[in-house]
């Protein structure tokens, strides 16, 4: 018995998973190589292994063909194909049952405890981090975590969400703050009961008491009939505010003694309810900073900031891009009844080269647009340069007004794409100095990479 190790490059990020099978496995048990074994193994010329280890990186397919050739030469071949990150085109090729097992995973331990599950007979569990269903809470299936910085949130998310404390959840729009506090709940003791949420930045004072209190008929002119708050319906649950920097003053007392005492008195009511809730608020903004210029209460800020759970933006989360695309890829295409399977190759570099000022928000938004315009299997860039030349167009945003400098930020943004981030046409079409778009890109946290054009 031996096993075949086969990626194209010996830098490909395997390095470690190949260290721990030699320590495993006597040297004569292993044999390592890269695409031109699939021809000596085809031909015969080496032993058939017991097992094939195929490890899969972002952008390594080139050698695809030469592997679909083998499953043709070998099919009954048991093959573990170990994707480092999510590629679209071996998604394709897995629907034509050209592998036996996958893992969608590098960690040593899962590599390990799949191969001793193929080799004794065993199916391993898939493990797919983007995979999402239907129901409320999903743990942490909901929140894509490849990069090293979302693992580390994700751990962090893990071991508070076993505990009572109020979480704090920070970042930049669109990064999927409500998607994180989901997740905490799904993998707390209080999974089986309600995930309810509030965006209080949206609301005026009066609505926002209503719909936490709920309020008795008669309480204040339109209640003509009792109505049961959020904080009544989250009992035993989790209730997740969003844009808490969005409450007043008072409103903030009145959400204190909540969280401390664990008890509300509903609008027009004297009766006082007791409850039992988890909360979890999320904000854009330094809520430390609006402590010191007094537009929120300390104490308020250090009761839900027991614990804070801080979310890269996108641009520094590169190894979920692809993930995340694809997982709204599926989703979009469903929608709209479209058989689009995948990215192009080039579709996929685009994707990674954007600096996502909008974030995730805005990769959904890009590839919605851009699944309507798609007219083959696969999404490819003509489709995502139309969709991104629309993207100026709609500035909807999650917390709060669009500002001015929003718009300027997403009209930059519009330009650059139009022009292939070429920054000197831009600064041109804008009317403005290089300097001064210089200037501009760095006050907007705006990273941009130069286009590589095709050759040939």
């Amino acid at each position: 018995m031996y096993l075949l190790f086969c990626t194209e490059e010996r830098t490909d990020g395997f390095s470690r998973v190949r260290e721990l099978l030699r320590s495993f496995l006597a040297d004569d048990a292993i044999t390592l190589g890269g695409k031109e074994l699939f021809t000596v193994l085809a031909d015969g010329d080496i032993a058939l292994p017991s097992l094939m280890v195929l490890g899969v990186g972002r952008h390594n397919v080139g050698w695809l063909p030469d592997f679909m050739q083998l499953r043709k030469v070998l099919p009954t071949l048991p093959v573990l194909v170990v994707f480092k990150c999510n590629s679209a085109l071996w998604r394709i090729a897995m629907k034509t049952d050209a592998y036996t097992h996958m893992l969608m995973t590098s960690d040593e331990a899962s590599v390990l405890h799949g191969i001793a599950e193929i080799l004794r007979g065993h199916t391993p569990a898939h493990t797919d981090v983007t995979k999402e269903d239907n129901s409320p809470c999903n743990s942490d299936a909901l929140f894509v975590a490849q990069s090293p910085s979302a693992q580390a949130l994700c751990r962090l998310a893990r071991m508070v969400a076993s505990t009572t404390s109020s979480v704090l959840i920070t970042g930049e729009s669109g990064v999927g703050k409500e998607r994180l506090a989901k997740m905490v709940h799904g993998l707390s003791p209080r999974k089986a009961f309600p995930f309810l949420s509030l965006h209080c930045a949206t609301l005026s004072e009066m609505l926002v008491e209503s719909q936490l209190f709920g309020h008795m008929r008669g309480a204040f002119t339109g209640a003509v009939t009792n109505q049961r708050g959020l904080l009544d319906a989250a009992d035993r649950g989790t209730l997740f505010l969003d844009g808490i920097d969005g409450l007043s003053l008072d409103a903030q007392a009145k959400l204190l003694r909540v969280i401390q005492e664990q008890e509300f008195i509903p609008l027009g009511s004297t009766v006082t309810k007791r409850v039992d809730i988890r909360f979890i608020a999320a904000t854009t903004r330094s809520l430390a900073a609006m402590v010191a210029s007094g537009h929120f209460r300390e104490d308020l800020f250090y009761r839900i900031n027991v614990f804070s759970l801080d979310i890269p933006p996108l641009r520094q989360r590169v190894d979920d891009i692809i993930p995340l695309a694809e997982m709204y890829l599926k989703r979009s295409a469903q929608q709209v009844g479209k058989h689009v399977h995948g990215y192009t190759e080039q579709a996929m570099d685009y994707l990674v080269r954007q600096s996502w000022p909008g974030n995730i928000r805005e990769l959904i938004n890009l590839i919605e647009r851009a699944v309507v315009m798609c007219n083959g299997e696969f999404l490819d860039l003509e489709s995502l340069r139309k969709s991104s030349a629309q993207a100026g167009e709609s500035l909807a945003t999650e917390e709060g007004p669009v500002t001015l400098a929003d718009h300027e930020r997403w009209h930059i943004r519009r330009v650059l794409l139009q022009v292939g981030n070429d920054k000197s046409q831009a600064a041109r079409l804008l009317g403005i100095s290089r300097k001064t778009l210089d200037r501009k890109l760095n006050q907007y946290g705006v990273v941009i990479v130069r286009e590589v054009q095709s050759r040939g």
